[in-house]
């Protein structure tokens, strides 16, 4: 998975703003071994001598510090709106501390946002420490393959690489969230989040689901078990 040039889910390439760049044997600036099977991807940021468990959330505009951190963060800067795919939150705005993601110091980032994380829908079960929202990815290229359980940082070089797929141009939405453009039931186009975060598979604005079903064009299904 890649952006701001490139965005991978395993043999998916993408490119953003319509550039397109070709690359061969990209050197790797840090390598993450991540669970598979799991809904999230967890990275690890080391935080003044201790390691944090942070989510790798494409779906956030900036990146988080869960409260439990907040009385080591200083002095509140600001208060902010952070939007996410389930949540738009007010969020406590603080100068980002020295802490690290492999070899990435997270001041790059110049200001993070500190709130309760178990509080946001995606999280309510999940024991971790902080979100590395697209402030921080989108300056990066990232390659994130499932099958073999690595997420990799890439530095861009020059070159074909014919295994990494087909190309789908990425737009940001406000707050630099990125999108693909998509259809639904082959004639309704829409733009797709792309969503790290998120458990599902996939899912629909409400409107764009309502109006299907008013038009018959789906059907719902009671859960089983």
């Amino acid at each position: 998975m890649v952006f701001y040039r490139f965005l991978f889910f395993h043999r998916l390439r993408s490119t953003v703003e319509q550039f397109f760049y070709r690359f061969r044997s990209p050197k790797v600036l840090a390598k993450f071994s991540i669970q598979k099977g799991e809904d999230h991807i967890i990275l690890p940021v080391n935080y003044k001598g201790k390691e944090y468990s942070f989510v790798l959330y494409t779906g956030a505009s900036f990146t988080l510090f869960d409260a439990s951190l907040k009385n080591e963060l200083g002095d509140v800067k600001k208060t902010e709106t952070v939007t996410t795919p389930g949540d738009t939150i007010t969020v406590e705005v603080f100068d980002v501390p020295e802490a690290f993601l492999g070899p990435f110091n997270l001041r790059c980032c110049g200001q993070i946002g500190c709130v309760d994380i178990r509080k946001l829908d995606a999280f309510k079960n999940k024991e971790v420490s902080g979100i590395i929202g697209m402030d921080l990815l989108s300056k990066h290229i990232v390659q994130i393959d499932f099958d073999s359980g690595e997420l990799l940082f890439l530095e861009p070089a020059g070159g074909e690489n014919h295994e990494w797929g087909e190309v789908f141009p990425i737009r940001y939405r406000r707050k630099g969230i990125p999108q693909i453009a998509g259809t639904v039931l082959g004639d309704i186009s829409e733009g797709f989040i792309i969503d790290t975060g998120g458990a599902a598979t996939g899912s629909l604005e409400k409107t764009i689901f309502k109006n299907l079903l008013y038009k018959k064009r789906l059907q719902t299904m009671e859960p089983h078990g």
